[in-house]
Parts: structure tokens; C-alpha cells; sequence
């Protein structure tokens, strides 16, 4: 037998070994969702103790047999192609027990086979009394952890030690594992279990995409030698814990209000609009900060990879990706699901993921036309997140080698870079690239939201104009400044050309964004010039929220609910 037979029979092994722990062990009787046709599902949860159970062989087998996790590294393509196979078989099963079903109950399928098979057939398949869509989080997320320690068990059988960025990163997924076992009754509430049918997508994502493309950054660190500086550490800690906090947070009071309306958050009962709209807690400030704290624990660890290659950070643009249109799927199905009472919600909630990001909810507020100044401002804001992120997706992939080449790229990333690193006085430019890709992904961020606000004609735009040219065109002059003045930076290449690649570039970011910083004054004084005249005396200031400015709501008023339903 192969590798790829041998490797089949452990995904195999695994797997069932998993669904009769699944089927055997004890756990509490949860009662799901209701269903499309008014039913219930009914779950054991032990998925908290399974894992247990799995850790306990972990450790085990690593004190007794010290290889064998690092075999599992070692083989790790090998059981992706093998967990490929199974999510395929196990897929075409799962279609061709539907079909028998279906067939035998009268029914017809609604899509065609294709279709059938890629997104399923039926909502909640069973095996021996298990949920299988609900037991598939189990491998996955199992598997994931799996993987993660066998790239450090790896590292450990070749190099004697773990290093910092691999044990902050190993100890942040067994939290991350942890806690999704021990919260695992909230799961029966969530879309995938009570809407999405099991299909090959599902299937494909528990048993393949999950292990081993989440597992990245474990694969990466395997090889990594560069210590784990303190601020390093720091900045993942900090963005793990707040992400945890937010994504945890925001799941349970979700799931304790749909549990029972009559909750408390945070120590108070919990607020509804109508009986129906969670308003308190995370959910009244944003509609899907869940999401947001999910993106900033994936981002905690992967900043322990550091900057030298982008492939660590495929996981976490694929993850913003899915989230993102996630997040606007969620909003649409709400729209349609509860009416002008969602589009109270989003007066309240105003954003989904973060501030500004208000577009999907039903308010459109663009007025006629993009005006000609309005076009040129989105020309150079789109020409500069073109050029910024070029520029800096070369330096991250070619950073290593950089000093070999002579593009004119190269020539920038030697002149700047090198030039930074002498200006804040260390012998590598680890600090200055930090600083600068830091730099430019919150500047280029926010011009993205500008644009954004363009657009849509939001009022927000020329305060957020000001503020980002402003601030461009004053990091332009200091750089202009230390050229003449304090020596920086000590450019590397002395030749007439060096005035080509170092100040003339600068100059149409130091002009453009004096011109947008301009007309962003001018249309704020303008409107200034034109603002309306105070209330009248003993008028009290109406807030946004009042309620002569949302929509009449049948319920009446924000209140302690009595119903249970909230968002999806």
C-alpha cells in the first residue's frame, strides 16, 4: 500500500474513531432551531469531552512514542489528498442517500444533480442517531489542532525547542479549540446547522479546507528561526484577546437570547426592538462584531509568522473574504426576513463589521451624479491604493532577496528601507518594514472607506478627506525634511539618480493630497457657512435614535422582548 493508501486509512481511522466516541459517550440533550417544517432537532453535545479525550492520546503518545506526531507533518500532503478522497466519497454518499430517500418519500429535487451534490440534498443526515453535519465540526476542528502540533512536534525533533512564536501560536489554537467545545451547544443555532444543507461544500470545508489551509501559519512557523520580539508578542496577544472577547461575547449573548428572551447582558435584561432584535450588548453596536472578533483572533496569530512571506496571510484574506460577504448575506436575509423593523435595527446598529461600513441596509444616500472634482479625487485615491499595494505585496514576497535585485523596485525598497533602518538606528530594517507596511495598510485602509463614502455621498466623507491627506502630505514633508536636515536617510546609492527615486515620486503624493486636503476644507467651511440655525429656546437636540425618526414598529417600542428571534 502508498503513502496516499497508508494516509487514507489514518484519515479513515480518525475520522471513525471520532464518530463512535461521538456515538458512545455521554453529553446533555440540546433541542435546536426550529426547522422549515416547524421541527426540532435534538443533539448530544460531547464534543467537550471527546477533545479531552484526544488531548489525553496526544500527550501520551508523544511521551511514548516521540515521532509519531512529527510523522504526521512529515506526511501532511499525503493526508490532504487522502482527507480529499474522503470528502469526495463521503459527499457522493451523502447524495445518493438523499436521492433514495427523496425518491422513496415522492419527492423531486428542486435543483439539478450538479447542484444536488454541491450543496446537498437533505438538512440534517443521520447515522446511527448523529447529526453528521454537526459531528463534522469535530474532525475539522480537531484535525486543525492535530496538524498545528504535528508541525511543532516537527520542530521540536529538529531543532531541540519550540521557539516563542510557535508556543504563543500552539497555546492561542488549544484556546481557540477549547472554548469552541465548550460553547458548542451555541452551534445548534447558527445557519449552517438549521438552513444549509449537507453537501460536498460543507463536507470539502470540514475535512480538508479547515485542517490543512487554516493550519498555515503552523506550517510556516515549522521553519521559522527569527526570534519573537516583545512587541511582537505583545501585538498578537492583544489583538487574540480583544478578537476573543469580541467573537465570543457577541455569540453567547446571541445565543442566550434566542435560549431565552427574557436573558440579562452584561447584568441587565437584555433590550429587543419589537420582542424580535437583540439591541443590547455587542449587537447594539455593530450587526456582526462576531465576525469582526473572529478576524482579529485569526490576525492575533498570524503576525507570528512576521512579514517575510504572504503565505501565511492566504487564511486570513480568504477568511475577510468569506466574513465579508457573510456579513452582507446576513443583512439581506434580515431585509427581507423582518422589514422595517430591521431598518429600525440598522439605525441603531449602524455598522456591520466596523464603523462606516453602513452599505447593504436599505439607506442609499447618494444624490445625482459623481461631480468632476469628485471623479479626479477617486482617479488619485484609486492610482494610490493600486501603486501602495504593489508596491508593498513586492517588498513582503521579495524581501529576503531584495538586496540581489535591481528593478527599480529593488531600488526603492534599498533606499527607503535601508535608509529607515539607519534612521532609527538598527542593524535591520525588521522595525522600519513593520512600521511602514503598518503605515500604509491604516492609510490606504481608510482611503478605501473614503472612497466608500464618495460614492454613497455620506457626510463623513470631507472630515475623513481632511484627516488622510492631511496626514499623507505631513509624513511626505517630514521625509523631505530629514533628507535636508537630519541626514535621512543615509542613502546607500550617492548619484544624481537617487533625486529620481527619492524625491520626485514624493511629490505628486505631497501635491495630490495637499489638493485633496483643500477641497476638503473648502466644502467643510462652505458647509459651515450654510449650517442651519440653533433649535429653538427649550427645544431638547434630537437624537439619532428618537423615535419619531424610525420606522412605526408593531410591537410599539425598544423593549424587554417576549418573543424569541433574532438575527440569523
Amino acid at each position: 500500500m502508498g503513502t496516499v493508501g497508508l494516509a487514507f486509512v489514518a484519515v479513515s481511522a480518525f475520522t471513525g474513531a471520532l464518530f463512535a466516541g461521538s456515538c458512545l459517550l455521554p453529553g446533555r440533550v440540546q433541542e435546536g432551531a426550529d426547522l422549515p417544517d416547524g421541527s426540532r432537532e435534538r443533539y448530544r453535545l460531547n464534543g467537550l469531552p471527546l477533545f479531552g479525550i484526544v488531548l489525553v492520546v496526544v500527550v501520551v503518545l508523544g511521551a511514548v512514542v516521540p515521532g509519531a506526531l512529527a510523522s504526521v507533518a512529515d506526511h501532511a500532503d499525503a493526508l490532504f489528498v487522502a482527507a480529499n478522497v474522503l470528502a469526495f466519497a463521503g459527499s457522493g454518499a451523502l447524495y445518493a442517500a438523499g436521492r433514495r430517500r427523496q425518491g422513496r418519500e415522492g419527492r423531486r429535487t428542486v435543483r439539478g444533480a450538479a447542484r444536488d451534490w454541491f450543496l446537498g440534498m437533505e438538512l440534517n443526515p443521520k447515522l446511527a442517531g448523529v447529526d453528521l453535519k454537526l459531528f463534522s465540526y469535530r474532525p475539522s476542528l480537531i484535525g486543525l489542532f492535530l496538524v498545528n502540533v504535528a508541525f511543532a512536534a516537527a520542530r521540536y525533533t529538529e531543532r531541540g525547542e519550540l521557539g516563542g512564536r510557535m508556543l504563543l501560536y500552539q497555546l492561542m489554537c488549544l484556546l481557540y479549540v477549547a472554548n469552541y467545545f465548550q460553547f458548542e451547544h451555541g452551534m445548534v443555532h447558527t445557519w449552517d446547522i438549521k438552513a444549509e444543507r449537507f453537501g460536498w461544500m460543507l463536507v470539502w470545508g470540514d475535512y480538508v479546507l479547515v485542517p490543512f489551509f487554516y493550519s498555515l501559519p503552523g506550517r510556516y512557523l515549522r521553519g521559522l528561526d527569527a526570534p519573537l520580539p516583545w512587541w511582537l508578542a505583545t501585538l498578537s496577544v492583544v489583538l487574540f484577546t480583544a478578537g476573543f472577547w469580541m467573537f465570543r461575547g457577541a455569540n453567547v449573548q446571541k445565543h442566550r437570547f434566542k435560549e431565552d428572551c427574557r436573558t440579562t447582558v452584561r447584568g441587565r435584561p437584555a433590550r429587543a426592538l419589537g420582542g424580535r432584535l437583540l439591541v443590547s450588548g455587542f449587537w447594539g453596536v455593530g450587526r456582526k462584531l462576531n465576525y469582526t472578533g473572529e478576524l482579529m483572533v485569526y490576525t492575533g496569530w498570524t503576525v507570528l509568522c512576521g512579514a517575510s512571506s504572504p503565505v501565511p496571510y492566504t487564511v486570513l484574506a480568504f477568511l475577510a473574504v468569506l466574513l465579508v460577504h457573510r456579513a452582507r448575506r446576513d443583512d439581506r436575509r434580515c431585509a427581507e426576513k423582518y422589514g422595517r423593523l430591521w431598518t429600525a435595527y440598522c439605525r441603531i446598529a449602524t455598522f456591520r463589521m466596523v464603523p462606516f461600513d453602513t452599505l447593504g441596509h436599505g439607506r442609499r444616500t447618494r444624490r445625482g451624479p459623481v461631480s468632476r472634482e469628485d471623479r479626479a479625487v477617486l482617479g488619485f485615491l484609486g492610482f494610490s491604493l493600486v501603486l501602495a499595494f504593489t508596491l508593498e505585496l513586492y517588498f513582503v514576497v521579495c524581501r529576503s532577496t531584495v538586496r540581489q535585485h535591481t528593478d527599480v523596485f529593488a531600488r526603492l525598497f534599498r533606499l527607503y528601507g535601508m535608509g529607515d533602518s539607519t534612521y532609527y538606528g538598527r542593524g535591520d530594517t525588521a522595525l522600519p518594514f513593520a512600521l511602514e507596511t503598518i503605515n500604509i495598510g491604516i492609510t490606504q485602509g481608510l482611503n478605501v472607506l473614503l472612497v466608500v463614502a464618495i460614492l454613497r455621498g455620506l457626510p463623513w466623507r470631507y472630515p475623513l478627506q481632511l484627516a488622510v491627506s492631511s496626514y499623507v502630505a505631513y509624513s511626505v514633508v517630514l521625509y523631505f525634511w530629514h533628507a535636508h536636515v537630519g541626514g535621512y536617510p543615509a542613502m546607500p546609492e550617492h548619484s544624481p539618480s537617487a533625486f529620481l527615486v527619492f524625491y520626485a515620486p514624493n511629490l505628486p503624493w505631497l501635491l495630490g493630497n495637499l489638493w485633496l486636503a483643500r477641497s476638503a476644507f473648502t466644502a467643510l467651511t462652505a458647509r459651515l457657512r450654510t449650517a442651519p440655525a440653533a433649535p429653538a429656546p427649550g427645544g431638547a437636540r434630537r437624537s439619532r435614535h428618537t423615535p419619531h425618526e424610525l420606522p412605526r414598529i408593531p410591537e410599539g417600542q425598544v423593549s424587554t422582548p417576549a418573543r424569541q428571534e433574532n438575527l440569523p
